[in-house]
């Protein structure tokens, strides 16, 4: 009698797994991911080396207790020069093989500027087969006319099979033509992956 049970009780246990689909985000912890925790700069998030502001630079970068979305505090870049200057986060990400990603943040502008231009990037400080360290950026616009509403900028990539880990930048990387001061803030981190491969079926 129980070994006719049996089968039928292991049928019943698997059945009863929890399946989690192959294509549903799952949210990734991130350090610090709305800047509100830090002593002179946010925990977590460091000055890219090259960009140290200095008293000739007119470009500032700082962490910022003027707008927030949430909490009390972002982080801000303002850009009169050109070249980039930016934040990155001091920790990196581990990546799964396969694996889709999609890094979110949250950004207002003040000052216009049609030509002035803020990034959202992902790399890997790791040269792959063609010699060049791995890179992925969405770069959005401050426009014809200031855009002092929070809104949502997106970058979705699948690293290629070599990169292991990367780290998050965002950067004010280019100031208006005709020099006016450009200003971002950037708020509300998020990150999120998803597998691409084909979640198990069970037969009836």
């Amino acid at each position: 009698m129980n070994c006719r049970i049996a089968p039928y009780l292991a049928t019943c246990l698997l059945v009863s797994l929890p399946m989690v689909r192959a294509d549903e985000w799952t949210e990734i912890a991130l350090t610090n991911p709305s800047f509100e925790s830090g002593e002179g700069v946010p925990d977590g998030w460091t000055i890219y080396k090259g960009n140290t502001v200095r008293r000739s630079h007119p470009s500032v970068i700082a962490w910022d207790k003027e707008f927030a979305r949430t909490g009390e505090r972002s982080v801000f870049i303002r850009k009169e020069d050109s070249g980039p200057i930016r934040w990155r986060s001091q920790g990196s990400i581990p990546v799964t093989l396969g694996h889709t990603y999609r890094l979110e943040c949250w950004v207002r502008s003040s000052g216009s500027g049609k030509y002035a231009t803020a990034t959202l990037t992902a790399s890997s400080a790791v040269s792959g087969p063609d010699g060049k360290p791995w890179l992925v950026t969405k770069e959005f616009a401050a426009g014809d006319t200031p855009n002092p509403d929070w809104h949502r900028v997106s970058l979705e990539f699948t690293p290629p099979d070599w990169v292991k880990h990367f780290t998050i930048s965002f950067a004010n990387s280019m100031a208006a033509r005709d020099g006016t001061a450009i200003e971002f803030w950037f708020d509300d981190l998020s990150l999120h992956e998803k597998s691409h491969a084909q979640a198990p079926t069970i037969a009836p």
